[in-house]
């Protein structure tokens, strides 16, 4: 099943592209598993994940997907911030994973929890981390054109929560703050 909003479009300015997560262009969900926005949920408010739960579709070859389009004012290196949930791992493989695709490119499987993540271990430095800033943020280097891209986020391990997505040129960071960038201008297409 494929949920679309009216064609819509996120404008970079000042080198940024903010998007919360609940705010994709489409969804499509597929038999036993399917996108809910949670709200209050999260630094910003809302956030989106797979249900049921406990649901594991790594490996599924039909999966679920969220898109976002959004404009890019040049060709070349983006760095990808993904804000999470701060989430242990459902399971001790210590991975929190997740698909990434950009435009027409190849599905990635991200793993969202850092090599060194240890779940149920109260001396793991990333864990201490994210409880006490209430975010897991995952920085993942992607290539965008120039102009229209369109980003999905495909269903993956147990307790995967997306809050927000913010991009940059890479080695142009946005100006540090604790929520982050607000959310960028977002452009409606007008009916025919």
């Amino acid at each position: 099943e494929i949920t679309s909003n009216e064609a819509e479009l996120y404008i970079e300015s000042n080198g940024i592209i903010c998007m919360e997560a609940d705010h994709f262009a489409s969804r499509r969900d597929v038999p036993g598993a399917s996108w809910t926005v949670l709200r209050p949920y999260g630094r910003t408010g809302a956030a989106i994940k797979v249900l049921p739960p406990t649901l594991d579709c790594c490996t599924w070859t039909d999966r679920p997907y969220v898109e976002y389009r959004f404009s890019a004012e040049q060709e070349g290196e983006y760095m990808l911030h993904l804000y999470m949930g701060p989430s242990n791992t459902a399971t001790m493989e210590h991975r929190l994973c997740f698909g990434l695709q950009l435009n027409e490119g190849t599905i990635q499987e991200i793993n969202g929890a850092g090599d060194g993540f240890r779940s149920l271990d109260l001396k793991c430095q990333e864990w201490d981390f994210n409880v006490r800033n209430n975010v897991r943020i995952c920085s993942i280097p992607v290539c965008c054109r120039k102009g229209s891209n369109t980003l999905r986020l495909y269903g993956g391990s147990p307790l995967v929560v997306f809050e927000r997505l913010v991009l940059h040129p890479i080695g142009i960071p946005p100006q540090a703050s604790y929520l982050g960038p607000p959310e960028s201008y977002l452009q409606r297409s007008r009916p025919e």
